[in-house]
Protein backbone atom coordinates (compact mmCIF):
# COMPACT_ATOMS: atom_id res chain seq x y z
CA UNK A 1 0.00 0.00 0.00
CA UNK A 2 2.96 2.33 0.39
CA UNK A 3 4.06 2.19 -3.08
CA UNK A 4 0.55 3.02 -4.17
CA UNK A 5 0.33 5.88 -1.81
CA UNK A 6 3.89 7.40 -3.12
CA UNK A 7 2.66 7.41 -6.32
CA UNK A 8 -1.43 8.93 -5.70
CA UNK A 9 -0.13 12.67 -6.10
CA UNK A 10 1.30 11.54 -9.75
CA UNK A 11 -2.22 11.00 -10.55
CA UNK A 12 -3.28 14.91 -10.40
CA UNK A 13 -1.96 15.64 -13.62
CA UNK A 14 -3.45 12.51 -15.79
CA UNK A 15 -6.50 12.79 -13.64
CA UNK A 16 -6.58 16.89 -14.98
CA UNK A 17 -5.27 15.54 -18.53
CA UNK A 18 -2.99 18.68 -18.69
CA UNK A 19 -0.46 18.10 -15.88
CA UNK A 20 -1.93 20.56 -14.38
CA UNK A 21 -1.15 19.04 -10.31
CA UNK A 22 -0.19 22.74 -10.18
CA UNK A 23 -2.04 25.57 -9.28
CA UNK A 24 -3.95 28.93 -9.11
CA UNK A 25 -5.24 30.34 -6.38
CA UNK A 26 -6.01 28.30 -3.24
CA UNK A 27 -4.35 25.01 -5.22
CA UNK A 28 -1.28 26.79 -5.37
CA UNK A 29 -1.06 27.23 -1.85
CA UNK A 30 -2.23 23.92 -0.88
CA UNK A 31 -0.16 21.82 -3.57
CA UNK A 32 2.68 24.55 -2.84
CA UNK A 33 3.86 24.60 -6.54
CA UNK A 34 5.06 27.96 -7.82
CA UNK A 35 3.44 29.62 -10.85
CA UNK A 36 6.48 29.08 -12.93
CA UNK A 37 6.51 25.65 -12.06
CA UNK A 38 2.86 24.96 -12.66
CA UNK A 39 3.63 27.13 -15.79
CA UNK A 40 6.44 24.88 -16.69
CA UNK A 41 4.95 21.69 -16.15
CA UNK A 42 1.54 22.46 -17.94
CA UNK A 43 3.54 23.26 -21.27
CA UNK A 44 5.22 19.84 -20.57
CA UNK A 45 1.48 17.90 -19.90
CA UNK A 46 0.25 19.90 -23.40
CA UNK A 47 3.10 19.81 -25.77
CA UNK A 48 4.07 15.78 -24.51
CA UNK A 49 1.53 14.26 -22.53
CA UNK A 50 3.79 13.82 -19.79
CA UNK A 51 3.24 13.79 -16.08
CA UNK A 52 4.79 15.63 -13.05
CA UNK A 53 7.06 13.58 -10.93
CA UNK A 54 7.52 15.16 -7.25
CA UNK A 55 5.58 18.72 -7.77
CA UNK A 56 2.66 18.35 -5.20
CA UNK A 57 2.82 15.21 -4.99
CA UNK A 58 3.35 14.81 -0.91
CA UNK A 59 0.84 17.93 -0.34
CA UNK A 60 -2.34 15.79 -2.61
CA UNK A 61 -1.70 12.49 -0.89
CA UNK A 62 -2.41 14.71 2.54
CA UNK A 63 -5.78 15.73 1.00
CA UNK A 64 -9.08 13.83 1.73
CA UNK A 65 -11.00 12.94 -1.47
CA UNK A 66 -13.64 15.35 -0.78
CA UNK A 67 -10.86 17.98 -0.86
CA UNK A 68 -8.98 16.41 -3.68
CA UNK A 69 -12.40 16.54 -6.21
CA UNK A 70 -12.51 20.48 -5.18
CA UNK A 71 -8.61 20.65 -5.92
CA UNK A 72 -8.88 18.79 -9.42
CA UNK A 73 -12.32 21.29 -10.49
CA UNK A 74 -9.67 24.18 -9.37
CA UNK A 75 -6.95 22.74 -11.18
CA UNK A 76 -9.01 22.15 -14.63
CA UNK A 77 -10.56 26.48 -14.13
CA UNK A 78 -6.34 26.93 -13.75
CA UNK A 79 -5.48 25.23 -16.71
CA UNK A 80 -8.02 26.79 -18.52
CA UNK A 81 -7.59 29.94 -18.37
CA UNK A 82 -4.39 29.64 -18.40
CA UNK A 83 -3.98 27.56 -21.84
CA UNK A 84 -6.29 30.85 -22.89
CA UNK A 85 -3.85 33.78 -22.41
CA UNK A 86 -2.14 35.25 -24.89
CA UNK A 87 0.96 34.68 -22.83
CA UNK A 88 0.86 30.52 -22.91
CA UNK A 89 -0.15 30.70 -26.66
CA UNK A 90 2.93 33.18 -27.13
CA UNK A 91 5.13 30.38 -25.07
CA UNK A 92 3.53 27.56 -27.00
CA UNK A 93 4.37 29.11 -30.67
CA UNK A 94 7.89 29.65 -29.31
CA UNK A 95 7.75 26.15 -28.24
CA UNK A 96 6.42 24.60 -31.38
CA UNK A 97 9.21 26.54 -33.39
CA UNK A 98 12.08 25.09 -31.71
CA UNK A 99 11.25 21.92 -32.47
CA UNK A 100 10.45 22.56 -36.59
CA UNK A 101 12.87 20.66 -38.26
CA UNK A 102 15.94 22.26 -40.17
CA UNK A 103 15.44 22.72 -44.03
CA UNK A 104 19.12 20.62 -45.28
CA UNK A 105 22.07 22.93 -46.60
CA UNK A 106 24.08 22.26 -49.85
CA UNK A 107 27.07 23.88 -50.80
CA UNK A 108 26.49 25.30 -54.33
CA UNK A 109 25.10 22.88 -57.15
CA UNK A 110 25.45 19.23 -57.53
CA UNK A 111 28.14 19.96 -59.96
CA UNK A 112 30.15 22.08 -57.61
CA UNK A 113 30.09 19.38 -55.39
CA UNK A 114 31.31 17.28 -57.50
CA UNK A 115 34.20 19.50 -58.59
CA UNK A 116 34.77 20.17 -54.86
CA UNK A 117 35.03 16.40 -54.35
CA UNK A 118 37.41 15.84 -57.62
CA UNK A 119 39.40 18.81 -56.12
CA UNK A 120 40.15 16.62 -52.57
CA UNK A 121 40.87 13.51 -54.61
CA UNK A 122 43.14 15.02 -56.93
CA UNK A 123 44.72 16.52 -53.71
CA UNK A 124 44.86 13.12 -51.60
CA UNK A 125 46.95 11.63 -55.07
CA UNK A 126 49.29 14.61 -55.38
CA UNK A 127 50.01 14.10 -51.40
CA UNK A 128 50.38 10.38 -51.80
CA UNK A 129 53.02 11.31 -54.36
CA UNK A 130 54.85 13.38 -52.32
CA UNK A 131 55.05 9.93 -49.92
CA UNK A 132 56.03 7.67 -52.30
CA UNK A 133 58.62 9.84 -53.81
CA UNK A 134 60.63 9.67 -50.27
CA UNK A 135 60.23 6.01 -49.94
CA UNK A 136 63.27 3.64 -51.78
CA UNK A 137 62.94 2.97 -55.67
CA UNK A 138 62.10 -0.75 -55.02
CA UNK A 139 58.84 -0.20 -52.72
CA UNK A 140 57.65 2.28 -55.13
CA UNK A 141 56.85 1.12 -58.02
CA UNK A 142 54.18 -0.93 -57.33
CA UNK A 143 52.67 1.56 -55.04
CA UNK A 144 52.60 4.04 -58.49
CA UNK A 145 51.07 1.83 -60.19
CA UNK A 146 48.12 1.90 -57.98
CA UNK A 147 47.85 5.68 -57.50
CA UNK A 148 47.87 5.61 -61.85
CA UNK A 149 44.85 3.30 -61.51
CA UNK A 150 43.01 5.12 -58.43
CA UNK A 151 43.72 8.42 -60.50
CA UNK A 152 42.37 6.54 -63.91
CA UNK A 153 39.20 5.23 -62.05
CA UNK A 154 38.62 8.75 -60.37
CA UNK A 155 38.40 10.34 -63.83
CA UNK A 156 37.09 8.18 -66.02
CA UNK A 157 33.14 9.13 -67.40
CA UNK A 158 31.48 6.05 -65.82
CA UNK A 159 33.18 6.96 -62.23
CA UNK A 160 32.27 11.01 -62.41
CA UNK A 161 28.63 9.66 -62.95
CA UNK A 162 28.42 7.64 -60.33
CA UNK A 163 29.75 10.55 -58.15
CA UNK A 164 27.02 12.92 -59.81
CA UNK A 165 24.45 10.52 -59.22
CA UNK A 166 25.06 9.65 -55.74
CA UNK A 167 25.47 13.22 -55.07
CA UNK A 168 22.27 14.15 -56.40
CA UNK A 169 20.52 10.99 -54.76
CA UNK A 170 21.93 11.53 -51.19
CA UNK A 171 20.45 15.47 -51.36
CA UNK A 172 17.10 14.33 -52.83
CA UNK A 173 17.05 11.69 -49.96
CA UNK A 174 17.36 14.78 -47.40
CA UNK A 175 14.96 16.63 -48.99
CA UNK A 176 12.27 13.66 -48.83
CA UNK A 177 13.58 13.84 -44.69
CA UNK A 178 13.05 17.01 -44.38
CA UNK A 179 9.59 16.88 -45.91
CA UNK A 180 8.43 13.92 -44.11
CA UNK A 181 9.04 15.36 -40.88
CA UNK A 182 8.23 18.34 -41.45
CA UNK A 183 4.54 16.70 -42.10
CA UNK A 184 4.83 15.19 -38.95
CA UNK A 185 6.10 17.74 -36.93
CA UNK A 186 3.16 19.92 -38.49
CA UNK A 187 0.79 16.73 -37.17
CA UNK A 188 2.46 16.89 -33.81
CA UNK A 189 2.71 20.76 -33.06
CA UNK A 190 -0.19 22.36 -34.26
CA UNK A 191 -0.78 25.76 -34.99
CA UNK A 192 -2.26 26.39 -31.66
CA UNK A 193 -2.56 23.95 -28.83
CA UNK A 194 -6.06 23.57 -28.27
CA UNK A 195 -5.75 20.19 -30.67
CA UNK A 196 -3.38 18.94 -27.97
CA UNK A 197 -5.52 19.23 -25.26
CA UNK A 198 -8.57 18.03 -26.86
CA UNK A 199 -5.85 15.28 -27.35
CA UNK A 200 -4.83 14.98 -23.60
CA UNK A 201 -8.54 15.53 -22.43
CA UNK A 202 -9.88 12.43 -24.96
CA UNK A 203 -7.19 10.17 -23.46
CA UNK A 204 -8.10 11.02 -19.84
CA UNK A 205 -11.78 9.87 -20.68
CA UNK A 206 -11.09 7.03 -22.46
CA UNK A 207 -8.85 5.68 -19.49
CA UNK A 208 -10.96 6.06 -16.87
CA UNK A 209 -14.10 5.29 -17.91
CA UNK A 210 -13.93 1.72 -16.41
CA UNK A 211 -12.16 2.03 -12.68
CA UNK A 212 -12.75 0.05 -10.59
CA UNK A 213 -12.28 2.34 -7.15
CA UNK A 214 -13.52 -0.83 -5.23
CA UNK A 215 -10.96 -3.16 -6.63
CA UNK A 216 -9.01 -4.74 -3.62
CA UNK A 217 -5.52 -4.97 -3.44
CA UNK A 218 -3.11 -7.13 -1.56
CA UNK A 219 0.58 -7.43 -0.90
CA UNK A 220 2.41 -9.91 -3.43
CA UNK A 221 6.59 -10.15 -3.83
CA UNK A 222 6.61 -6.88 -1.44
CA UNK A 223 4.95 -4.86 -3.35
CA UNK A 224 0.58 -4.05 -3.30
CA UNK A 225 -1.11 -5.61 -6.10
CA UNK A 226 -4.61 -6.10 -7.25
CA UNK A 227 -6.15 -9.12 -6.24
CA UNK A 228 -8.52 -9.56 -9.77
CA UNK A 229 -4.44 -10.52 -12.19
CA UNK A 230 -6.66 -8.84 -15.00
CA UNK A 231 -5.91 -5.86 -13.22
CA UNK A 232 -2.63 -5.77 -13.09
CA UNK A 233 -2.46 -5.78 -16.99
CA UNK A 234 -4.50 -2.13 -16.49
CA UNK A 235 -2.89 0.73 -18.09
CA UNK A 236 -0.34 2.98 -16.66
CA UNK A 237 -3.24 6.10 -16.92
CA UNK A 238 -5.91 3.46 -15.26
CA UNK A 239 -3.91 2.70 -12.24
CA UNK A 240 -2.66 6.33 -11.31
CA UNK A 241 -6.95 7.28 -11.71
CA UNK A 242 -7.78 4.06 -9.26
CA UNK A 243 -4.86 6.08 -6.92
CA UNK A 244 -6.48 9.39 -7.30
CA UNK A 245 -9.66 8.64 -6.01
CA UNK A 246 -13.47 8.32 -6.77
CA UNK A 247 -13.97 11.87 -6.29
CA UNK A 248 -10.78 13.67 -8.42
CA UNK A 249 -11.06 11.38 -11.25
CA UNK A 250 -15.49 12.08 -11.20
CA UNK A 251 -14.13 15.95 -10.89
CA UNK A 252 -11.60 15.78 -13.60
CA UNK A 253 -14.31 13.83 -16.20
CA UNK A 254 -16.88 16.18 -15.78
CA UNK A 255 -14.41 19.52 -16.49
CA UNK A 256 -13.17 17.56 -19.16
CA UNK A 257 -16.28 16.90 -20.83
CA UNK A 258 -17.45 20.66 -20.31
CA UNK A 259 -13.76 22.11 -21.43
CA UNK A 260 -14.08 19.44 -24.89
CA UNK A 261 -17.75 20.51 -25.49
CA UNK A 262 -16.63 24.72 -25.00
CA UNK A 263 -13.92 23.21 -27.72
CA UNK A 264 -15.75 21.44 -30.13
CA UNK A 265 -13.60 18.80 -30.15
Amino acid sequence: MARLQRHAGYAVVFVAGLVATLVAADPLAQLGVSPREANEQLMSGVTAGNPPFGAGVTAFKKLSPAVRGTVMTDLFAWAKTTTSSSAFKTAYTAYRTRQKPEAPEFEGTVDQELQKSQAKQAADLAESRKILASLPANQRKELEDGLRQAEAMYKSPEMVSMMRQGIAADRQSKQERFAQDTKEWEERYPVTPQPLIAKRLHRLLDATGDVDFTAKLVSRGGRMAFVDPALEEKSSDWKMAYRAGREAVSAARLAATSWLKELGM
